[in-house]
């Protein structure tokens, strides 16, 4: 009996499991702190230098899309920070069974959504 199978994946449709998508966002966040690094560190050498760009990169973060840059920013930092907890107690053996993996999954959804939602009111 020949099974068929697919000649391609439809990304669309296929659905991850909970603890599939954290893993999936930790890398997207891991791939944007990447990414957003040069700019974090053309923004603390502005900072630093002289009062002027000191105070023109204020002008610049007060703009709603540079306030809306880094609350991504921020939670790609808190999705990747929690997720890397997550990670390394699962390579100690702690929460490998699928139910304490689910849950774990939802608890790092949560807490870096929550912990992104505290940042963003308090830099907004």
């Amino acid at each position: 009996m020949k099974k068929k199978r697919p000649i391609y994946f439809n990304l669309r449709l296929i659905r991850l499991p909970v603890p599939g998508l954290v893993s999936l966002l930790h890398r997207i966040s891991g791939l944007a702190l990447f990414l957003m690094l040069p700019l974090f560190l053309m923004m603390l050498q502005d900072s630093l230098l002289t009062i002027e760009s000191y105070t023109r990169l204020t002008e610049t973060l007060r703009y709603p899309i540079s306030k809306a840059l880094l609350i991504v920013a921020l939670w790609a930092l808190m999705h990747h920070v929690c997720a890397g907890i997550r990670h390394l107690l699962m390579n100690m053996h702690l929460g490998l069974n699928l139910s304490q993996a689910r849950t774990s999954s939802r608890w790092v959804l949560s807490v870096s959504l929550g912990l992104t939602a505290l940042g963003g009111v308090w830099l907004w």
